[in-house]
Parts: C-alpha cells; sequence; structure tokens
C-alpha cells in the first residue's frame, strides 16, 4: 500500500478513535503505531524509545510535582482562607461574589497549575456560595468553567512545563510570560461577570466588620505566601521550577497538617491518589503525543504548513491569526493536552521562519486550547464544574457564551499586542529565543 495512504489511514483511525470518545491513549496509541510500523517502517523499540525519552527530563519532574503540592494545598485546607478573603473583599461589590469567584480562580491557578484541581475546589466551595445569593447555578458553574482554566496560563502553568519541555524553551521564561495575559484574562472575565450580574441584579452578602476582615486576612497569609516561594525562588534565582515545587510540596504539607490541620493521613492518601491518576493520564498522553508530533514531523506536515505560509506571503500578525482560528476550532473537539501536542509540532517550524518569539507563540497556544477547553461540545471545564458543583452541564453550557466570547477576545488582545506576554521576562532581563 502507498505510504500517504497509510498515513492518513493513521491519522484518521486516530482522530476517529479519539472522536468516538474511546481512551485518549489508545486512540494515540493505535494510530501511532499504524504510523510507525507501516507508514515509516520503524521498529517498536523505536517507538518505545520515544515514549520514554518524551517523559523523561528534569523540565518534566516539575509536572508531577506541581499537581501533588496543588492536591495537598486544596484537601489540607488552604484554600478555604483565601476564598474568605476575596469575599470579605469584594462580595458588597455588585456581582461581587461573582468577580470574587474569577479572583479566586485566579489566585489558586497561581498555587495548583492545574486546572481540573482548581475548577473541582472552586465550583465545590463558589457555586452553593453563589446560589444562596439566587444567582442561577448555571451562571454560576460557567464563571468557574471560564475563570478556572486560567490555571493553564497563570505561573505554574502545567502547559508551559509541557510546551517548554516539547520546544526546549526556559521555563521560568514561559512562566514570566503568562503573568501579564493573566491578569487581562481575568480582568476580561470579570468584566463580563460584572456586566451580566448587574443586568441579573443579583443581592449582596451582609457586610463584613472590620475586625472581621482583619481576622480573615491574617488567618490566610500562611496560604498567600504560597506562589511567593513559588514564584519568588523562581525568579530571585534561588531555584529552578522543578525544585521550586518540590519545596512548595513541602510547604503545603506544613500549611495542611500543622496550621489549617485538614490533613490528615485519609485526606493525604486521597491527595496523592488523585494526582497519581492525574499525572498518570497526563504522561500517558504525554508519551503518545510526542510520538504523534514526530509522525508528522516525519511526513513532512509542519515543512508543508511552513511553505504554505512563505508562498502565501503571510505576515507574522496574519499568521497567528490564521492559526489562532485553527486552534480554537479542534481545542472544541480535541483534548488539551493533545491540542499542543498536535499543534505545535505542525505550526512550530513556521514560527521560527517568520521571526515569531517561541515565547509569545507558546501564549498564544495556551490561551487558544483554554478557549477550546469552555467551548462545547468537548468543554473539559464545563464537565468538570458540573460534576463537582452538582450542576447539570446543560446549565451550564447554556450560560458559557459570554464567557467564552471574554477568553477569545483576551485570545485576540495577546495575538494583536505581543508586547503583554513578553514585557515581564524583558523586564526581569531573562533572555528571549
Amino acid at each position: 500500500m502507498d505510504t500517504n495512504v497509510i498515513l492518513w489511514v493513521g491519522i484518521a483511525v486516530t482522530f476517529g478513535l479519539f472522536l468516538t470518545a474511546s481512551p485518549i491513549f489508545v486512540a494515540l496509541g493505535i494510530g501511532s503505531a499504524i504510523l510507525c510500523l507501516f507508514a515509516f517502517g520503524l521498529p517498536p523499540s523505536t517507538v518505545a524509545d520515544m515514549m520514554v525519552q518524551g517523559i523523561s527530563s528534569f523540565t518534566m519532574l516539575a509536572l508531577p510535582l506541581f499537581v501533588y503540592m496543588g492536591d495537598i494545598f486544596l484537601e489540607g485546607g488552604s484554600a478555604r482562607p483565601l476564598i474568605d478573603v476575596m469575599k470579605s473583599v469584594l462580595g458588597r461589590v455588585q456581582g461581587g461574589m461573582g468577580i470574587a469567584t474569577v479572583v479566586i480562580a485566579a489566585f489558586i491557578s497561581a498555587i495548583c497549575g492545574s486546572s481540573t484541581a482548581g475548577i473541582a475546589m472552586v465550583a465545590m466551595i463558589m457555586i452553593p456560595e453563589m446560589a444562596s445569593l439566587k444567582y442561577d447555578k448555571g451562571f454560576a458553574g460557567a464563571i468557574v468553567s471560564a475563570s478556572g482554566s486560567m490555571a493553564n496560563l497563570i505561573p505554574p502553568s502545567l502547559f508551559f512545563i509541557l510546551y517548554g519541555a516539547l520546544c526546549e524553551l526556559n521555563i521560568a521564561t514561559l512562566f514570566a510570560a503568562g503573568l501579564l495575559p493573566g491578569v487581562v484574562c481575568a480582568t476580561v472575565l470579570a468584566m463580563v461577570t460584572f456586566l451580566i450580574a448587574r443586568r441579573k441584579n443579583y443581592p449582596l452578602p451582609p457586610p463584613m466588620s472590620g475586625k472581621e476582615k482583619k481576622q480573615i486576612f491574617i488567618r490566610a497569609i500562611p496560604a498567600i505566601i504560597m506562589p511567593v516561594i513559588v514564584l519568588g525562588s523562581i525568579y530571585g534565582g534561588i531555584a529552578t521550577p522543578t525544585e521550586a515545587a518540590a519545596v512548595s510540596v513541602v510547604y503545603s504539607l506544613l500549611l495542611g497538617f500543622f496550621v489549617y490541620r485538614k490533613l490528615n493521613l485519609k485526606t493525604l492518601w486521597k491527595a496523592t491518589s488523585r494526582s497519581a491518576m492525574t499525572i498518570g493520564a497526563v504522561l500517558l498522553m504525554v508519551a503518545g503525543g510526542v510520538v504523534l508530533g514526530r509522525m508528522f514531523v516525519l511526513a513532512g506536515f509542519p515543512e508543508a504548513v511552513k511553505n504554505f505560509v512563505m508562498t502565501a506571503g503571510l505576515s507574522p500578525l496574519a499568521f497567528l491569526l490564521l492559526a489562532g482560528v485553527v486552534i480554537i476550532i479542534l481545542g472544541t473537539f480535541i483534548e488539551c493536552v493533545l491540542m499542543l501536542y498536535v499543534c505545535v509540532p505542525l505550526f512550530y517550524a513556521t514560527v521560527l521562519a517568520l521571526g515569531i518569539s517561541p515565547i509569545h507563540f507558546g501564549v498564544v497556544i495556551v490561551l487558544g486550547i483554554m478557549v477550546g477547553q469552555s467551548t462545547p461540545p468537548m468543554a473539559e471545564a464545563i464537565y468538570v464544574a458540573a460534576s463537582a458543583g452538582d450542576v447539570p452541564s446543560v446549565d451550564i453550557t447554556k450560560h458559557i457564551f459570554p464567557f467564552v466570547i471574554g477568553l477569545a477576545i483576551t485570545f485576540y488582545i495577546i495575538i494583536l499586542f505581543p508586547g503583554i506576554s513578553l514585557i515581564v521576562p524583558q523586564t526581569m532581563g531573562m533572555v528571549l529565543p
């Protein structure tokens, strides 16, 4: 059989299995096996080596550590004081409980790095809180779904770790590049929440005294310090991202056992087992995604994309705008991690050829994945929030589209103004490739 025919059969099988709800690692494994063995004649041992090398690096070690830190932080009761602080500060603003949810999601994103864990924790606490103030539960779930996805963008973002390992870029630089876009994203989502809440005129919670606010803030100080430890140690040159992740795991344990005292052997085991499940699933997808990406390279797809762009005479901005449309469309149907390993191999050669900063492109692609994560039919964020917050997913879907538009606006703002993603690493004196 002709190699090109086998190639397209392998790709069709991969995406066909994925769209029929087969486990992602099964779809990647079968499709990649067809491509490797029959289209390119690679021995199984070579395929196994690709998979092992794809997940075996010092950089990738930060991935399980940040996930574990986030789960311990949430199970240890450290998130609740943060939520209480945001409620005390923003609760009396029109739509303040919804805005507080956006800010809480952003802050938890700066701690756990995993959108799934962050969405689940915020949904369990904030959806009932908003419902008690007569917020529509679907609207509350939509706020959590969209804002929880910021964990993919705000450091320590797991997607920046994966992207950095894939493209051999400095993780600390990628983390710095995500800071200001994260602020822009949170601001846009807070504005969307405010406008809708003002129109619906949701009631406000009872006021708090100054003494109550002071007590809440003091109790939250140990938890507030966590992002300072993680990011401060990285940007202060004290630790690498992997070392900072290890230190943050220890600090989360101390908070859970000795400060907030919600952590015991039972809850520690729950956090450990959940982290193991999350990391196992992610690494299986990474291993399969690495092989699929290599097959794209061997098939000449990145070169074909680059030649098309160069022949068409597209400018860097025109290319990013076009690629953005493709990323958003694919993101509505394809799982987030797989999206990274499909889009980066396809577009990265063109990005370098056009002189686009790979750091800026990393922010762009992660934002595009965020839009897809909240957009039906795939919409992983919706299903996580629906499950954790006990809200029918169809109710969240009815209210999600203003937030998807807000995410898409942020996405194109970052494309149009690359300085937003590059100014922080440049100001900090980081070397940009």
